[in-house]
């Protein structure tokens, strides 16, 4: 009740607002946007995004199931592997990222970090022991939890 009296109401000043921003009363259709939408020079950047949420998704969930298979891994050893490469992309991303952005700039970091990550993940094939397995899938979660940032601060 008390909000009701003390706070002015809010429809008013979404009218006031629209008439002093011209870009809400043009409003194109869906499809045109998206016509629209890959002449924008970030275009390629949402779709690198796009596939690589994908990709990691898909190396996740088929990650445990290959090295269950080919090296008798168990759940605990899966879910240490994925879980200290997840934090740790957390940490660097917390931490050091604003500094690699800084110093080497957003199109070397993404291009280094794909390189890495697609290098990684075929090497994910021939390593075959634990603490390789271990680095290298480190390695990929490291380049995709840098990759995923230096792409959104490029658009």
């Amino acid at each position: 009740m008390i909000t009701l009296m003390l706070l002015p109401d809010s429809k008013q000043f979404k009218e006031s607002a629209a008439s002093r921003n011209p870009f809400l009363e043009r409003r194109q259709s869906l499809v045109a946007q998206l016509l629209r939408s890959y002449q924008e020079p970030y275009f390629l950047s949402l779709i690198i995004v796009f596939v690589l949420s994908f990709g990691l998704a898909n190396y996740e969930t088929v990650f445990g199931l290959f090295v269950d298979h080919k090296f008798g891994f168990t759940p605990t050893d899966i879910a240490l592997i994925i879980t200290f490469g997840s934090i740790s992309g957390a940490v660097v991303q917390a931490t050091i990222f604003g500094w690699i952005l800084n110093r080497f700039g957003e199109k070397r970091v993404i291009t280094t970090s794909l390189i890495t990550a697609g290098v990684c993940i075929l090497l994910t094939l021939f390593v075959h022991k634990y603490w390789l397995i271990f680095l290298v899938t480190f390695l990929v979660f490291q380049s995709i939890d840098i990759l995923r940032p230096a792409i959104g601060t490029q658009m």
